[in-house]
């Protein structure tokens, strides 16, 4: 109990000492000490602040251990990703860690030299000069894309802003944040585009960073196909690539997958309402809404195949062992001489795939675990099929079709492959390619029915998907894999007329 003003004013001065170390050792608190939004937007925090800010500190323990940390932090725009990472935490780095590097890209170079900018402020305010009294701007600098910060007895920091295509060259990091790299869904959605921006990333970007460094990728995920896409991507299927950690938290708390629990329905009630929640769901419509707020881009939509309602999934996705369906890997064989010596040759396709049937829809969920596709000569396409074979495992049963095409495949294989089990699937009568389709369009018409393992054969799997059009002018050989992993695990019971059939041909020709 305080009971005098001297034992009050000593009080008073613990608190502000305690304040200051507790600022300059954790992000949250470091943020909140030198807040400078103003009063008309005080700090307001929420469930993922706390997680980034968690993150952030860990990383900074790692990098003054000596390791070097790789995260992508993806949220819903205005929700504050980029004021936790790009605005605050490039000056408290360049204070902790005298003489380093701090290279901060985007899109383009105004907006990261407003992050710069805004960084520089806070460096110069009275609160950030409390904790961090040894630190001052050189009194002959007033640059915004490329300033220093020095402290007393210690080499500069410096902090550099540019856009991610603008060129990096001679240029480095110990800290690299890239925040909003696509600016805008028409960007996003050119192939040629996200092409160059994953170029930008890996060989302008990701090669700067020094042997001990914190990288940081902030953004809203556009499209599979971005730097987020790819990261992902190269994450599964290289086990050398930066083992980057995702901090990725959807608007809405039931699609949250990471560790705790959104405290209300949504993200960031604490500063949107439900009804904020609502309209923007309403106003971007299923599509936009998946990609901006779901954190869940999704595919555009094909031809035959409706590829939009495609569930996204990670390989550790827990609903994988709770799928009790048979799983098979459906061979689609290509053997012959005409199939494997023209001038665009057939591909072997092989899918390992389940449809599951769950109670009370009338409707199967297809899921997709891997796919791979090969043109080779037969000894080394042989051994390609029995690796993955061996690696399925006596619990996934290795099926190939017989039908008109492929009528002695299931003959060969055995011959070649004795020593594995394989079961043939019956195509003969079944109908044409389109008409075997015709029961999976109500599976890919349905919402989140189609689930797939994002994997590195993803880009050629969609591509097919999206091209196919029942006509035999563009590949399908990963089309006819899941038409006859159907047959063998739901049973064919569609039945159509011929003028059905003269319809489906007429609409797609």
């Amino acid at each position: 109990m305080v009971k005098n003003k001297s034992d009050k004013l000593k009080l008073i001065k613990l608190l502000k000492q305690k304040q200051i170390i507790q600022a300059r050792t954790n992000h949250l608190d470091f943020m909140k000490y030198c807040w400078m939004e103003g009063r008309t937007n005080p700090f307001i925090q929420g469930f993922h602040t706390i997680k980034i800010c968690e993150a952030i500190d860990q990383a900074l323990i790692d990098y003054s251990n000596g390791k070097s940390s790789f995260l992508v932090v993806s949220l819903h725009p205005r929700s504050g990703k980029s004021i936790l990472t790009s605005k605050y935490l490039p000056p408290r780095f360049a204070a902790m860690f005298p003489g380093t590097e701090v290279m901060m890209s985007s899109y383009g170079t105004d907006l990261s030299m407003s992050f710069s900018e805004q960084g520089r402020a806070i460096v110069q305010s009275d609160n950030f000069k409390k904790l961090y009294p040894e630190t001052y701007l050189p009194f002959d600098s007033s640059a915004k894309a490329n300033w220093k910060l020095n402290t007393v007895n210690e080499p500069p920091s410096s902090i550099r802003a540019m856009g991610i295509t603008a060129g990096l060259n001679g240029k480095g990091y110990h800290l690299g944040l890239l925040d909003d790299f696509v600016k805008n869904a028409a960007e996003a959605a050119s192939p040629d585009g996200m092409d160059k921006l994953w170029t930008a990333f890996v060989s302008d970007f990701l090669s700067r960073r020094a042997p001990v460094s914190i990288t940081i990728v902030i953004a809203t995920q556009w499209s599979v196909n971005d730097i987020i896409g790819r990261i992902k991507l190269e994450v599964i299927r290289n086990e050398d690539f930066p083992d980057f950690k995702f901090l990725t938290f959807p608007a809405r708390a039931k699609d949250y997958k990471g560790e705790g629990v959104y405290p209300n329905e949504f993200l960031f009630e604490e500063r949107f309402s439900k009804k904020y929640y609502y309209e923007q769901y309403a106003s971007l419509g299923k599509r936009q809404a998946s990609a901006l707020f779901d954190c869940n881009p999704q595919v555009k939509g094909g031809e035959v195949l409706n590829t939009n309602n495609i569930e996204w999934i990670d390989a550790d996705d827990i609903r994988l062992l709770y799928v009790k369906s048979q799983w098979y890997r459906v061979l689609d064989l290509a053997h012959t001489s005409v199939q494997r010596s023209s001038k665009d040759p057939d591909y072997t396709a092989g899918t390992l795939l389940s449809y599951q049937m769950v109670p009370g829809d009338k409707i199967p969920h297809l899921w997709i675990k891997h796919v791979y596709r090969c043109r080779e000569g037969a000894v080394k396409r042989d051994s390609i099929i029995k690796k993955w074979a061996n690696k399925d495992g006596p619990f996934v049963k290795q099926a190939v079709e017989t039908s008109i095409d492929s009528k002695d495949a299931y003959v060969y294989l055995r011959q070649a492959m004795p020593d594995i089990n394989w079961n043939k699937i019956n195509c003969f009568g079944k109908g044409d390619k389109l008409v075997r389709c015709t029961p999976l369009e109500p599976i890919f018409e349905a919402d989140k029915h189609v689930h797939i393992v994002r994997g590195d054969w993803n880009n050629d799997w969609i591509d097919e998907i999206d091209q196919f059009n029942g006509l035999g002018k563009q590949h399908d050989d990963q089309v006819d894999t899941l038409s006859a992993g159907y047959i063998i695990a739901v049973g064919s019971t569609y039945e159509i007329s011929a003028e059905e059939r003269a319809k489906r041909r007429a609409r797609n020709t």
